[in-house]
């Protein structure tokens, strides 16, 4: 297997006073994460709001539509409601004004959200707390808040980019099993899920394995990580989030942080 990891190396002084070297792919692969993880539950908030705007200004338009079809098709009827409508404003109207009503807002709520994405944003409590309950695992708040703690250099009580890339590298080299992993495990999830699915298949883990750990331990890593889920067992090949951090923290013992 040829893997576009064997790329060139990335030196970088991080502001939290190491040096750490990366592939080309892996500094493209923790940034795509990173900026995925960062701002999450914010996020999520503007989407949310965005597309139900969106469903609302569609249905608006539709009704206006409507309503400005029937009465090109009944044009006498039309005249015959305005001469004794003069001073009330019909129907039609006050629908067209709605709709215009909530275009302004939609577009209003749209620049607000690119000014969003336009910041710098941090991994914080809300972010990681959204994004393990969307995937089905359950955390108690004290666990995250550790999680946080373990890799929060600055002492801010939120994960910066830095921080990021100092734990997935610290992670990587470890071969003690003494460096906190409880949020690698989670970012690394996210790496092998690009498509942001909700779940990974084998395929996506063998190359990103197969340059950590070389073609000789590789069908090893990817049976300690599916286990009984391999096609090869016989399963389904797939594995959730909580499936994975069983996975991954029970190499550790830290299995209890998930529930």
């Amino acid at each position: 297997m040829e893997s576009t990891l064997t790329t060139r190396n990335v030196v970088k002084e991080l502001t939290t006073g190491q040096t750490i070297k990366l592939t080309s792919f892996e500094d493209r692969m923790l940034k795509r994460v990173y900026d995925y993880l960062a701002g999450h539950a914010t996020r999520q908030q503007f989407i949310k709001k965005i597309e139900a705007k969106k469903e609302e200004v569609s249905v608006i338009s539709t009704e206006v539509k409507k309503m400005i079809t029937k009465e090109a098709n009944n044009p006498e009827q039309d005249s015959m409601v305005k001469s004794y409508r003069v001073e009330q404003r019909n129907a039609n109207e006050i629908q067209t004004d709605a709709m215009f009503k909530a275009k302004d807002e939609l577009h209003i709520m749209e620049e607000k959200f690119k000014q969003f994405e336009n910041q710098n944003h941090k991994i914080g409590f809300k972010d990681v707390d959204v994004l393990l309950r969307k995937l089905g695992v359950s955390m108690p708040k004290k666990n995250i808040e550790f999680m946080i703690w373990e890799v929060d250099e600055g002492g801010t009580g939120v994960i910066d980019w830095d921080e990021f890339q100092l734990t997935y590298y610290r992670n990587i080299l470890d071969t003690t099993g003494a460096e906190p992993c409880t949020f690698f495990h989670v970012l690394e999830f996210f790496t092998f899920d690009e498509q942001h699915k909700g779940y990974i298949i084998e395929d996506d883990c063998m190359e990103i394995l197969f340059a950590r750990h070389g073609s000789g331990k590789l069908e090893k890593e990817l049976e300690f990580l599916f286990g009984d889920q391999l096609r090869a067992a016989g399963g389904n090949g797939t594995l959730t989030l909580s499936e994975f951090l069983s996975a991954t923290l029970g190499r550790t013992g830290r299995r209890a942080v998930v529930s």
